[in-house]
């Protein structure tokens, strides 16, 4: 049988396959720069999301293969020998995705790599998002190998199962709760949401369902009973769906937890970040410690807001795990989040670049108005304590957008 699957990967698309899903999957998790892919459970539902891009591309390579089996005659060739229908089918879909799986295999390893060193958070039920993304390609490869068999047209299957795909797996999705379960895509809300819990019982249902519905398409395409596999299908498929979210996904609380350091903390999922951080974010609180009113601690960006603390950004890591911005831009980052309020329709553009400004220690005249630069020379012309008070009184004005406050800073 190995013979037979490695003949037939040569055969077909397979290094094509392995090619294609290994350099799509890297250029979507890189495609935004070269940022630490972590931790685990953020790396597991960007390898889940790749089948947003990578699903269309494999039913499309697989409705190929399947069809060009088609046009030279391999299936009559196939009928006339003694090997049953189904086991052709089941070679050519088992090529297919083993090839797509090479692929795979080779981003995995990669990120592995990449993010182990720096990962010390492993709970959370990560591997059954990455077990998932692994069986939902199967899921795509036999829909490709199911329609390029038995549409006429080499081209035809291919684009049918392109629609399909494109279409119908974002139009689920969208109907919400334990609906949405029944499509490969991952809960695309958790993406950038808090750290993320899934539970084993739901996950392996939702993974029974996915190999029943490669079952049903091949047996299909091979014309066998159909019988049991609908069954199996349509009662995995209505008990997923019946389900709540909930029972599904859920926010970890365990990597929630706040590690801490004096007056800074991140959070369990993200404790190597702690030591890179540590000291900008205490060189930031220490310049506003006479300020009235002004940030006491710093937090982890999920639980920092407008007003009260700075907040320590998850996302500043390159792939090798240190910090990718300069001195300047990491402090800038700690408090944009309190500085970018929602008072832009009451004029506070100038206003925020003079508390960043000050708060940084660093400006540049080219980037902002001379009306800021006027600004931040003029306060800093006041003796300290009246600095603080007018810092105090600015921070206030930028949580509250009271115009009264703004109109006496100025």
């Amino acid at each position: 049988m190995t013979r037979v699957l490695w003949t037939e990967y040569r055969r077909g698309t397979g290094p094509v396959i392995t090619a294609i899903t290994a350099v799509v999957s890297l250029l979507f998790l890189y495609d935004e720069g070269y940022g630490w892919p972590g931790p685990w459970m953020r790396f597991a539902v960007d390898f889940r999301s790749m089948l947003l891009v990578l699903g269309p591309v494999v039913v499309v390579l697989g409705a190929w293969q399947a069809g060009r089996d088609r046009h030279h005659g391999l299936n009559e060739v196939s009928a006339s020998t003694p090997r049953a229908p189904w086991k052709r089918i089941a070679i050519t879909w088992c090529s297919i995705t083993g090839a797509a799986w090479l692929g795979l295999l080779v981003t995995l390893a990669v990120n592995v790599a990449v993010i182990a060193p720096h990962a010390d958070y492993l709970g959370g039920g990560w591997a059954w998002m990455i077990a998932g993304a692994f069986v939902g390609v199967g899921v795509h490869a036999a829909l490709g190998v199911a329609l390029g068999s038995a549409i006429p047209g080499r081209l035809v299957g291919p684009v049918v199962g392109l629609g399909v795909v494109v279409v119908f797996e974002p139009m689920v999705m969208s109907l919400g709760g334990g609906t949405a379960q029944l499509v490969t895509l991952p809960p695309f809300m958790w993406l950038n949401g808090p750290p993320a819990q899934l539970w084993a019982c739901t996950q392996l249902l939702q993974l029974a369902w996915f190999a029943s519905v490669i079952v049903l398409l091949l047996a299909v395409v091979a014309a066998g009973r159909l019988v049991v596999p609908v069954a199996v299908a349509v009662v995995l498929g209505t008990a997923l769906s019946l389900l709540p979210v909930e029972d599904f996904i859920g926010v970890d609380p365990r990597a929630s937890e706040l590690v801490c350091v004096p007056k800074v903390c991140v959070t369990r999922e993200d404790a190597g970040l702690l030591p890179l951080v540590t000291d900008a974010a205490r060189r930031m609180l220490a310049r506003v410690a006479d300020v009235p009113g002004a940030p006491r601690e710093a937090l982890p960006s999920t639980r920092a807001g407008v007003s009260a603390p700075i907040s320590v950004p998850d996302d500043v890591r390159t792939w090798s795990g240190r910090i990718r911005h300069d001195d300047t831009e990491l402090r800038r980052a700690m408090v944009s989040r309190l500085l970018y309020s929602p008072c832009a329709s009451v004029g506070t553009g100038w206003l925020t670049v003079v508390v960043e400004g000050w708060w940084v220690g660093e400006f540049s005249p080219e980037r902002h108005s001379p009306e800021a630069a006027a600004w931040l020379a003029r306060v800093k012309q006041l003796p300290v304590p009246e600095q603080n008070a007018w810092m105090g009184r600015a921070l206030s004005a930028l949580r509250t957008c009271g115009r009264a406050e703004l109109s006496s800073l100025r």
